[in-house]
């Protein structure tokens, strides 16, 4: 892994980056990723279910904060952000939009998200699936992980809102029985730890931008990756069924966020959630140009998303 990072540095972008060439690159890092030790390969000859992140049977709640009240948590730029692409990304796959709660910088008040939540939960129906989306500050205090809300108090941290207190209320009010649970924010590997800990009768498939005991990037890797996924990027789909499964965009962002940020990420099942759920069909795949260069992975400098912060979680 170091020396494919190592690699990456040698070839640097040449004057401004372009959008296109930016993801271009990223396109060959994710096609090169499937091929790299230590990122299992696609499960052969197993059939994913049709059903998937599609249709009225789909409930997502999406919160995202560049954006906090108080000074301490550190803002970020809101240029090119992807939160709300994220949340409206399911429009295209049939989910309603009263199927869909987003909430945003102030919106996103402690009284709010939870209130919103509740009745978002409260409207399923048995054999629904849940997206559940957070991207923004995120801290631990007693080996719990906190999201922060536009209005937290930085000198109290039960003002912001615990992941424990996320999943008992999933298990509590959500009538379906998978989630997905997607979080962009430092220690956000303690989301598999908990929900293992407190899942019941849900199962959960996690995806964090990084490790329990590691601070995560101020770029937007994490969630250009689900956008990649729900987009249905052919480059995701590892064995060309034409389907891109959970298992596949979880190695996706394990290997972009490993590429792109040299940072560990979190991706995992918990309760017997289905590994080869499908997230959305694969786009056919451009036809390969020859003599086009080819690169392994993607180079760092100007990038897609926001740029880091000091202290950025």
């Amino acid at each position: 892994m170091k020396l494919l990072l190592v690699a990456a540095l040698l070839l640097p972008l040449t004057g401004p980056a372009r959008a296109d060439e930016v993801s271009g690159l990223l396109d060959q890092a994710r096609a090169a990723a499937a091929r790299m030790p230590g990122i299992p390969a696609a499960p052969a000859a197993v059939p994913a279910p049709e059903m998937g992140l599609s249709g009225p049977n789909v409930w997502v709640f999406a919160v995202g904060l560049v954006e906090f009240r108080e000074a301490q948590y550190n803002s970020f730029p809101k240029a090119r952000r992807r939160d709300s692409q994220v949340a409206q990304s399911f429009a295209v796959h049939g989910v309603p939009q009263d199927h869909i709660v987003f909430l945003q910088d102030g919106a996103a008040t402690r009284a709010r998200v939870r209130s919103s939540l509740k009745g978002l939960l409260s409207k399923s129906q048995p054999g629904d699936i849940l997206f559940f989306y957070y991207s923004g500050h995120g801290f631990r205090d007693s080996g719990e992980l906190f999201l922060v809300n536009y209005d937290s108090d930085f000198q109290d941290p039960d003002t912001s809102w615990s992941e424990a207190s996320i999943i008992d209320e999933i298990e509590a009010d959500f009538k379906g029985s998978s989630a997905i649970l997607a979080t962009e924010a430092c220690y956000s590997g303690l989301v598999a730890k908990q929900a293992a800990a407190r899942a019941k009768r849900v199962a959960y498939g996690v995806l964090s931008s990084a490790e329990a005991d590691e601070e995560s990037t101020g770029e937007w890797t994490f969630s250009d990756e689900l956008l990649a996924g729900l987009d249905g990027n052919p480059y995701l789909d590892e064995d060309h069924d034409g389907k891109i499964t959970f298992a596949e965009l979880g190695r996706g962002v394990q290997a972009a966020m490993a590429y792109l940020d040299d940072q560990g990420s979190v991706v995992a099942t918990v309760g017997g959630f289905d590994a080869d759920m499908k997230i959305s069909d694969a786009r056919p795949r451009a036809p390969k140009t020859a003599g086009a260069p080819q690169k392994l992975v993607a180079a760092r400098g100007p990038r897609l998303g926001r740029a880091p912060s000091a202290g950025s979680n």
